[in-house]
Parts: C-alpha cells; structure tokens; sequence
C-alpha cells in the first residue's frame, strides 16, 4: 500500500472523541485489565506508568504517547506519582466503517516532536473549548498517519486490515527489508526475492510504496539510525559500520540529508544529553 493511499484513507477518515480528560493518579494506582475496542491515546505529563498491551509491556515517562489500538489486551499500573491526558477516540471512512489497525511498536516514536506537541497544544485547546474538536482530530490523523508509515509491519498490518494487500512481489520484498535491511543487498538480490527481473524492479516498486527500493532501503537504516542515536552513549561509528556504510563519513553525509542533523547533533538534541 503506497503512501498517498495511507495519507488519503486516514486524511479522509471520520474523528469520533469519545472520552478525554486530564488525570492525576497516585502510585500503586492499577488500570484492570480490558479489551479496548476504539483507540486511546496516552500522554505522560509527570511520573511513570507501566502498561502491558497484547503481552507486550511498556514503561511511559514524561513526554511519551502510547497508543492502544483497537481489539487489544490493556492493562496498567502507575509507578509513580503520576499526570497524564487521556483520549478515547475511533475512526471511520465514508460509509461508516471503522478503521481498526494495530501496531508493531505502541509507542510514538520521540523523533517526531513536532507531533508530540501538536497533540498536547490541541488536546489542551480541544479540551477548554469543544470549538477545536476537528483541530485536535486533525493532529490525531496525522499523529497515526506516522505510526503507520514509520513501520513497515506497521504499513503490512494496515493494508491487510483494511483490504488493502500489496501484490504479492512488493509485499515479500517490503518484508525481506524489514528484517535483513543491515545487510548488504543489491539490485539484483531484490529483483530475486521479489520475483521479477531487475529492469523492472525499481518502476514496480515505485508504482506502489511511491519510492525507490534503494531508498526505501535508505529510510529504513536511517529510521534505526535515529532511534539508536536517542541513546546518548551511542557509537556513530559503530552505527555507521552496522548500517554497512563505506566509512563514518558517508553514514554522517546520509544522515544530514535525511534528518537535517549531523550524527552528533541528534544525540545533542534528542537523547538528552548536555
């Protein structure tokens, strides 16, 4: 499923708030067990929350966004004293349909700050004044438009949950990228996991994902690159040796052009260090 296509289902899709409030818990505080059945969205003000979605258990400090998909296992407890927001909300397209996805990693990821604070400004507008209803579901749609697109399993679980399959050929080699995308692979290695020839691998793909298999690849190691890079005691060379670059420089070059920061930068910026 091509990125246009995710961009104009969700864009066009209907925002039902159902619930929304600000709350203060004490620790020991225990959110039961329940299946969810729209979408809450979790933001953490101050303190420390666990929560444990479909098995999969995640820790949420201050400035984290969980999102609980819908048809899941949800369960919590507060650790700490603790402020958050929370939003109940669904979707559904133009026959009423409800948009039902989940995700490979609940949790948004932080390099999207402008994200972060569009959610927390219109959520705070939108719960003040009910005048900024669409605002705020607007900043919810492109907040999930990014989940979607910044996982491949992500964007495979959406198209199939929704009828939208990728042919078979770009299905099985988005698949293969996912996981050996470390790896060096040529025009060539594509072309045969994908089952078609070389020459027509790059407008094949391109016809469906709106990009290059080349630089879908290149998101992907960048992708990693930055979340790695949130952690202060990173090694830009060892990333780069990882991510099968030439050298540290060519790494650094590819990095600038995909994030506008330099290596170094990012861990300045986005993983706290000083």
């Amino acid at each position: 499923m091509n990125q246009q296509l995710i961009q104009k289902t969700i864009s066009l899709a209907t925002v039902t708030h159902s619930a929304h409030c600000y709350n203060t818990w004490q620790a020991g505080h225990i959110f039961e067990s329940f299946q969810s059945h729209d979408f809450d969205l979790l933001f953490t003000l101050e303190g420390k929350f666990l929560y444990e979605i479909d098995g999969t258990k995640y820790i949420s400090e201050p400035r984290d966004i969980i999102i609980v998909p819908p048809n899941v296992a949800f369960r919590g407890e507060t650790l700490a004293d603790s402020y958050h927001f929370f939003s109940h909300f669904s979707l559904s397209n133009s026959v009423n349909r409800q948009l039902a996805f989940q995700f490979d990693d609940c949790r948004m990821p932080h390099r999207f700050t402008l994200h972060y604070e569009m959610i927390a400004t219109y959520f705070d507008k939108f719960f003040h004044n009910p005048a900024y209803s669409e605002a705020y579901g607007l900043a919810l749609k492109l907040m999930l438009i990014e989940m979607i697109l910044c996982s491949d399993r992500n964007r495979l679980v959406f198209s199939k949950t929704n009828n939208f399959d990728l042919p078979t050929p770009v299905s099985a080699l988005v698949e293969y990228l996912e996981r050996h995308f470390k790896e060096e692979l040529t025009t060539e290695d594509l072309a045969q996991i994908a089952g078609i020839s070389a020459a027509s691998l790059g407008n094949y793909f391109s016809r469906y994902m709106s990009t290059t298999p080349s630089k879908y690849l290149e998101k992907l190691k960048m992708n990693y690159a930055m979340d790695t890079l949130s952690n202060a005691d990173a090694s830009i060379s060892l990333l780069a040796e990882e991510l099968r670059y030439s050298d540290q420089f060519a790494f650094s070059k590819a990095f600038k052009r995909y994030s506008s920061y330099t290596p170094s930068e990012y861990i300045r910026r986005f993983s706290g260090e000083k």
